[in-house]
């Protein structure tokens, strides 16, 4: 796991080299990324449920999130990628969020609302975390950039988006929070 702070600089780093990025689809990677695993270390969740994630999972009022799902990587008629069942019936639940994860989610939405305004290659399949087409990012393209920020921050870890989701579940210990809780918000 890591500390909030090394999910920060990791989150910034990405951030920072999005503007160097050539095409728009890569400073669209990057960017997701930096999003992907900040909202993975505040809310524990596992990379297939984020990349599943919907606007219709969202209840902004409620501040929560519904997890419903995993992402599968076949191709069907719609493009490639969809949405099935949780990794186990426990996982389906509901979670409380933070400002911060609103933000990073309403973010992500509008960032989603202008390519599909702006580009005619964009098909609105209603996920967050998409590549320019609108199918969910590729965990390959997630892991490169990655190991791009571990090797400029000169992190020795080894470091996968399940990181994240344990770096959440360390600060919940941190916290006091009772086991039988931590395994009900991540879905154990």
């Amino acid at each position: 796991y890591l500390e909030m702070e090394q999910v920060i600089q990791i989150r910034d780093c990405l951030l920072d080299h999005m503007s160097n990025g050539k095409y728009e689809s890569s400073k669209r990677h990057i960017m997701l990324t930096a999003y992907i695993v900040e909202l993975q270390a505040l809310t524990g969740l596992r990379i297939g449920e984020a990349l599943s994630l919907q606007t219709k999972d969202i209840d902004m009022e409620n501040s929560q999130i519904n997890i419903i799902g995993t992402i599968h990587w076949l191709k069907n008629d719609k493009g490639y990628g969809y949405k099935d069942t949780t990794k186990t019936s426990g996982s389906y639940r509901t979670i409380t969020i933070n400002q911060r994860t609103k933000k990073i989610l309403k973010t992500v939405m509008l960032e989603n609302k202008k390519l599909k305004q702006w580009s005619s290659r964009y098909k609105d399949r209603d996920f967050l975390f998409t590549n320019i087409y609108g199918n969910p990012i590729l965990l390959t393209t997630i892991n490169k950039n990655l190991e791009f920020a571990k090797n400029k921050l000169n992190i020795k870890k080894h470091i996968t988006t399940h990181t994240f989701r344990h770096t959440h579940i360390s600060l919940l210990v941190e916290m006091g929070i009772t086991l039988k809780a931590i395994m009900k918000r991540v879905g154990h």
